[in-house]
């Protein structure tokens, strides 16, 4: 994988799970990946937090994708099982990942992304999804990718 090759990832949780619902989980995933990107184990295009899932865009930085997975699970752990019961693990040990070859593709892939909120009924409008990086509070945070 190149340096500068996007990856999108999608994390069910174990045993597909709500542990993200409600608003406590969802923003403490939120926040646990900024601490991630602030880490430098990745740059972050975008995101969504959904009850059973959490679907990444990234640029992989210091960690390769499988450790960068765990080491979100590491961090979110001791918090998550204060704010909701969990036997065993947050997320499936096994996760689907894909490269993202080009600008346009990731500008598509991240479209994609941010309607999932919408597809589950979640929202009505992505940008309205609190748990997204379609939400214009983070329109500032994270990496542009040529004006997605």
């Amino acid at each position: 994988m190149t340096p500068e090759q996007a990856v999108f990832i999608r994390i069910d949780t174990a045993d597909c799970r709500p542990y993200l619902q409600g608003s406590s989980c969802a923003e403490l995933v939120v926040s646990t990946l900024f601490a991630g990107r602030e880490k430098g184990w990745f740059d972050l295009i975008g995101f969504v937090v959904l009850p059973n899932e959490v679907q990444l865009l990234i640029y992989p930085r210091r960690l390769v994708v499988s450790m960068l997975v765990n080491s979100l699970e590491t961090d979110l752990y001791p918090m998550m099982s204060v704010l909701t019961p969990i036997s065993g693990s947050i997320f499936d040990t096994d996760f689907y990942r894909e490269k993202v070859d080009c600008d346009e593709e990731c500008r598509q892939r991240l479209r994609w992304m941010h309607l999932a909120p919408v597809r589950a009924r979640l929202a009505t409008l992505a940008e309205t999804y609190p748990f997204s990086s379609a939400n214009p509070r983070y329109r500032d945070l994270l990496r542009d990718i040529q004006s997605v």
